[in-house]
């Protein structure tokens, strides 16, 4: 799980290794850095799905583990 925060609120940190995603119409950063381990137990109801921006997602994890 990554947590995801208003762009609005962190303009400048937006980039490869943290994607901007679009939630309900609303563009969020997505902070891969902050990665964590979630129980699926602990999830609550979908609002969103991103699998449109995979490439990117994936893309920001290679950068974040690999650095390239």
């Amino acid at each position: 799980m990554a947590p995801l925060a208003p762009t609005a609120a962190m303009p400048s940190l937006a980039g490869r290794l943290i994607p901007v995603v679009s939630v309900e119409g609303r563009d969020y950063a997505l902070l891969v850095p902050a990665l964590t381990t979630l129980r699926a137990a602990d999830l609550r109801q979908v609002v969103a799905n991103v699998e449109h921006e995979q490439a990117r997602i994936l893309a920001a994890l290679d950068y974040l583990f690999i650095g390239f």
